[in-house]
Formats: structure tokens, sequence, C-alpha cells
């Protein structure tokens, strides 16, 4: 399923001459991304879990992971583990409520409150120092996973490493462009008032561009 709506949504950014794609999305990243490189000529960047900056971060040797359940029990977070936290206690969290609720623009609020205090109660109790958002709607949470966990724990986002990575990649290719600002535009495949809402209360942008896409 994930494979499948995949490559509609590549189609449909090649159909808008797309010349790069980043996959911002860790289960979408985990499930389809070896199978779209390998469909597709156009390059394309990734995001996996952040556990290589986090073991090397950790004071205590102890990490903890907030993850989808299909990141979770996925294959390519196993091996980032082993490859990368060897000698570190990995504790993985799966949040399965958080992604609707981001998605619906709720960030705040008693609900959300509840859930993390559910999702970060065990990692807390067992002494983790660092937590990887190791989903791309958990950094819309930032502020209240940092206020629950405290300033002793540190969060890792990989948003940062990714636009690096997309740069290098554009550069690589010779992709780049240079001298010019780039724009937004926004596609949705779910109804665009709901869309609109969303990026209001998660990015304070109503004014953006949103079309439909016939995905």
């Amino acid at each position: 399923m994930i494979v499948c709506c995949g490559e509609a949504v590549v189609d449909f950014l090649l159909d808008h001459d797309a010349k790069a794609i980043v996959v911002a999305c860790n289960t979408a990243s985990v499930a389809a991304l070896a199978h779209l490189r390998a469909r597709y000529r156009v390059p394309f960047v990734g995001i996996v879990p952040g556990v290589k900056p986090a073991a090397g971060l950790t004071r205590v040797g102890r990490i903890g992971v907030l993850a989808t359940p299909t990141t979770a029990e996925s294959e390519p977070l196993a091996q980032l583990i082993q490859q990368f936290a060897y000698g570190v206690t990995v504790m993985t969290q799966v949040c399965p409520d958080l992604v609707s609720l981001v998605e619906k623009g709720t960030i705040e609020g008693p609900e959300v409150e509840r859930l993390l205090e559910r999702y970060l109660g065990a990692l807390l109790d067992s002494g983790v120092d660092v937590i990887v958002l190791g989903c791309t709607h958990y950094p819309f949470l930032k502020p209240q996973i940092q206020r629950l966990c405290g300033p002793a724990v540190t969060l890792v986002d990989p948003a940062d490493a990714v636009a690096a990575q997309l740069g290098r990649v554009l550069a690589k290719e010779d992709l780049a462009s240079s001298g010019s600002l780039g724009s937004t535009r926004y596609y949705t495949s779910g109804p665009v008032r709901e869309m609109k809402h969303a990026l209001r209360q998660l990015l304070g942008d109503s004014d953006g561009s949103i079309e439909q896409a016939p995905i």
C-alpha cells in the first residue's frame, strides 16, 4: 500500500517538473525508498531515525526512539541500531496516535499532553538522556516533549541533516539553482480546507498556494 501510494505521489511530482524528491517520512522511507530509487531516475533523499547522532550524544548509554508502528518494526531501524548503537541501550516507543493529531493541527491541549505523558513515561523512567523524534510529525510537538522531558534530555530531529543532504545531492547532480529564491506550493490529496487549517496551526501559514492533488 505504501509503495503504491509512493509511486502515485512521485508520478504526480514528476509531472510538475520535480528535479529531486525528499521522502520526508520515516515510515515511507523504510517501506518504499529502495523501491522508488530502483524505479525512477530522479534523485531521492530519504529520512531515517537519528540513531547515529543520538548514540554519539548520550552520556549514560541509554537512548529512546519515538516512532510509528511501521518504523518501529522495520528492518532499517534494526540495522541502524545494530550499526551505530553498539554498547548503547535503545528503547523504541511506538506512538500510534500522534500523527493523526498533528495532521489535524492539534499540537497542544489535554489530549496531546495525555498521550505524550504516556509515551514518554517508560523512556524517562528507564533513564534515557537522548530521545529521537523518529517521525516528521513529531517536531511539531517538540516544545511539549522538551517540557515534559526537562533540560537534561536532548531531542534529536534529523530535519537539518536531511536539508543538508538535499543540498549535497543537488550540487552533485548539478541541479542546484543559483542566485534565486524558491517559492512554496502545497498540494494535498485530502480536503483543501483541512490543509489550510493544518498549515495555519502548524506553520502560521494561511496564505500559501494550496491545490488539490488527484492522487
